[in-house]
């Protein structure tokens, strides 16, 4: 579809109540639109401590098959505008503002906003998904940095009309469920419901609280970041990793590929909520599809970790502060669609991603390798304990140590490295589980079991290595 740029102006001049204080009015927008009319509605908050007279933003949008848009205003407070054609496939719309006092914590026109529409002569219909400024808003009001708001030609907020320099949004896992992001999206997949062997396995003891595993269910939230390919671009580390993609292309830098899950073929529950483009769930086969953004190791990088502490994203890496979890996702088995597109990549960016990133078995199962930012000797705790005082065994020095308990696995720390038995005893005193993990170093280990039809309730826990006991009563949830 060719597209038009329509970028609407606001122009004014600005007051300073202090010549080394800076502002910072930031944008909010929604909309309401019919198939042949957008509605849009807008207003500026000064989130800054200098009153203004004036400022300037844009707004780009797309139209559909070469057509002249005709805009409609019809609330423009201490406004003139002007429809200005720059090229045969884009407008801009300039609107100048003046005689305002736009004091700090105060918004203008007023929470109400502006508001104009836009329709075609013919009333062909108006596909807002396309607009940069406008598709990824909804019906509620909500900040919006694709609107650029400038102060004496000087940007002040959000980011200019320049495709170039646009930012790029990807996802990365929130480590906290509590943790507030400014924009949050959920990915649901219904996967393969019996049996279904989804869940955390082979690796350390925690999982990542914004991947939820039960019934057949696995749901990812993720927190949207904002990268570019110039004053904001990706940050490269010394170890592969990659974020989901929530744009048109990844940040610079970075090379975009895609997993699609085959999911449950009868009844399905997959599930989004947010601005999840360009994923898709329930594709035409009713599976879900999800982009990414893979980005390559420097080894001469002095970060030791690519995002905030506060975030996971998908990594083979572990060492004091990182800590490392695979997670299974049981796929679909009957009429498996599991698939791969890599955009191009060549073979041994491919390989790296198997390897470092993401897997798949018997193209019916996918592997994600996940990783978590913690400080030094702080470990977060995965299972439950029954209660500290019914330790079965002291941990010595050098033994292993149970850790908790879930349906997939029982969370051990090993101190040497060598051969591990884990035993699980039901309160009767049958045993319900043995297993044997050879050649573990030393570190957090998921010994994977996989219960069945074992109920939930009060278990003792054995784990043995190099002569070396520890027992805990546990509760199986």
């Amino acid at each position: 579809m060719k597209k038009i740029y329509l970028a609407l102006l606001w122009a004014v001049s600005m007051v300073f109540a202090s010549g080394a204080d800076q502002p910072l009015i930031k944008m909010y927008s929604r909309s309401n639109s019919d198939a042949n009319y957008e509605r849009f509605f807008v207003y500026a908050k000064n989130e800054g401590n200098v009153s203004v007279s004036g400022f300037s933003f844009d707004m780009e949008l797309t139209t559909e098959n070469g057509q002249t848009p005709i805009v409609d205003v019809w609330y423009k407070p201490n406004a003139t505008y002007t429809l200005e054609q720059k090229s045969s496939n884009k407008w801009i719309l300039h609107f100048n503002v003046s005689g305002i006092n736009f004091a700090p914590n105060t918004s203008f026109p007023n929470t109400s906003g502006f508001s104009f529409g836009i329709h075609y002569g013919n009333w062909s219909n108006v596909d807002a998904s396309n607009d940069y400024a406008f598709a990824d808003v909804g019906s509620n009001y909500g900040v919006n940095k694709k609107i650029p708001v400038y102060v004496n030609g000087e940007i002040v907020f959000g980011y200019p009309n320049d495709p170039s320099v646009w930012p790029k949004r990807i996802g990365v896992l929130k480590k906290h469920w509590d943790y507030a992001c400014d924009e949050e999206i959920i990915i649901r997949l219904d996967a393969q419901d019996v049996p279904n062997y989804s869940g955390f396995d082979e690796g350390e003891t925690v999982n990542v609280p914004s991947v939820y595993v039960g019934r057949g269910i696995v749901e990812f939230m993720y927190c949207v970041l904002e990268y570019d390919g110039t004053t904001n671009p990706l940050p490269r580390v010394p170890f592969d990793y990659a974020v989901l993609r929530l744009d048109d292309a990844c940040p610079a830098g970075a090379q975009r590929f895609r997993r699609v899950h085959d999911t449950e073929n009868s009844t399905t529950y997959n599930y989004s909520s947010g601005n999840i483009w360009p994923n898709v769930v329930n594709d035409n086969y009713g599976d879900v599809r999800k982009e990414f953004c893979f980005v390559p190791a420097d080894n001469n990088s002095n970060l030791p970790y690519p995002v905030g502490s506060e975030y996971a994203v998908f990594a083979n890496v572990s060492n004091a502060n990182i800590v490392y979890s695979r997670l299974r996702v049981d796929d679909e088995n009957t009429y498996n669609h599991n698939s791969w597109y890599w955009y191009g990549a060549p073979s041994n960016i491919k390989s790296r991603i198997m390897t470092n990133i993401m897997f798949e078995e018997d193209n019916e199962d996918t592997y994600y390798h996940i990783v978590q930012w913690f400080e030094p000797n702080i470990l977060p705790k995965r299972t439950e304990l029954a209660n500290s005082e019914e330790l079965i065994s002291v941990d010595a020095p050098l033994s292993p140590v149970v850790r908790g308990i879930d349906h997939s696995a029982v969370d051990v720390e090993i101190k040497t490295a060598g051969t591990a038995k884990v035993s699980i005893v039901n309160a009767n005193g049958a045993v319900v589980a043995k297993i044997v993990k050879e050649n573990l170093q030393p570190g957090f280990h998921r010994v994977e079991w996989h219960s069945g039809i074992v109920p939930n309730g009060r278990y003792i826990v054995t784990v043995e290595q190099n002569g070396k006991t520890n027992a805990k009563n546990v509760i199986l949830k």
